[in-house]
């Protein structure tokens, strides 16, 4: 349970969205005859993709790349980073770099990344 936008919230996790579904219309049936509690409902948020990096510490310090620098190098691929700000009117905009979609599309594309110290970045 937590509190967001809502008075209560009830997160159910898992990895099979249609139990996940299953599981989140039985919590709503059974909540809904709790006096007190209105506007009951479910929902699930998209899916998105996981990826998980294991390093192999041994061989990146052969190499002299640290974790610190694949982290940055994998969220710069992937998020971006803001480099400056566009003002239209009264209205702001971040200016974000990033790869393009195509170049991060894959597991095998993003073995390929190629990481460099945080300040070797060009900014």
């Amino acid at each position: 349970m937590s509190r967001g936008d809502d008075d209560i919230s009830i997160r159910i996790r898992g990895n099979d969205i249609e139990t996940l579904t299953e599981l989140g219309e039985k919590a709503t049936q059974l909540l809904k005859d709790i006096p007190g509690l209105s506007n009951l409902s479910h929902s699930y948020e998209d899916l998105k993709q996981e990826m998980q990096v294991v390093i192999d510490h041994q061989r990146i310090g052969y190499f002299g790349i640290t974790s610190e620098q694949i982290g940055y190098s994998l969220k710069t691929a992937l998020d971006g980073q803001i480099i400056s700000n566009l003002i239209q009117g009264d209205r702001e905009y971040d200016i974000r770099l990033r790869l393009p979609d195509d170049d991060i599309s894959s597991l095998s594309k993003l073995r390929n990344l190629l990481v460099g110290a945080k300040g070797d970045l060009p900014v």
